[in-house]
């Protein structure tokens, strides 16, 4: 409990405010709050576990993982007179898309690894049992958690995250298959593709309903 007030505070501190039950509301721009928070945890050992532990306490809620998963609310033209964490300078933030807190976190390299790496632990936690549980126009956890794995402006173990993607293709349903392999080209970088495609090329001649979203992917 102390640990998670203190990763709290310091989320606050660098411009993001976790509110229990609500999408967490960033005060400040983007780019601001990872400089902070990555300064915050620079050579601090101790800190960075915590806050990695932190963010997979939240990630282990099934029942709320959606508000992580989410992008979070911008706040607007708001004063200080509440001890906000933006300041006089920082206004006015609704406009344009906002990043999740996951995506938040991944932009900070400290953090980046733990991040994705629970990411992928989390993954096969919903696969199977969604179906059941959402409602009709929900997005599925499993199809936003590989959401936040696209369009990264840069992954520091590339050759890693590919490889758990590809073996994740052996064990999960067809639907979500499809989804990953839509998915590779947005994730995986330049160097990496030739293996992906030899694996891809494979699976197209034993799973011929995936035809289609492989020769997107190679495309």
């Amino acid at each position: 409990m102390e640990s998670s007030l203190r990763c709290k505070k310091l989320i606050r501190g660098c411009g993001l405010e976790l509110t229990e039950g609500r999408l967490p509301t960033l005060h400040t721009s983007t780019a601001l709050f990872r400089f902070k928070l990555g300064e915050a945890i620079r050579g601090d050992a101790e800190i960075l576990e915590l806050l990695g532990n932190f963010v997979e306490e939240l990630l282990s809620d099934h029942d709320n993982i959606s508000l992580y998963l989410d992008p979070v609310v911008l706040a607007t033209g708001e004063d200080n007179s509440d001890n906000s964490p933006s300041s006089s300078g920082l206004a006015h933030f609704g406009s344009g898309q906002s990043e999740s807190l996951v995506r938040l976190m991944l932009g900070v390299d400290a953090l980046q690894p733990r991040i994705i790496s629970i990411l992928l632990e989390k993954f096969p936690e919903f696969i199977g049992n969604e179906r059941a549980q959402g409602s009709a126009g929900t997005t599925q956890p499993s199809v936003k958690i590989l959401r936040q794995l696209r369009w990264l402006d840069y992954v520091i173990d590339s050759a890693g995250l590919t490889e758990k993607l590809i073996e994740t293709l052996g064990y999960v349903t067809p639907e979500m298959q499809s989804e990953i392999i839509s998915a590779l080209p947005d994730i995986i970088s330049d160097s990496d593709s030739t293996g992906v495609s030899v694996v891809l090329a494979g699976m197209m001649d034993e799973t011929p309903a995936l035809m289609l979203p492989i020769l997107e992917a190679l495309g």
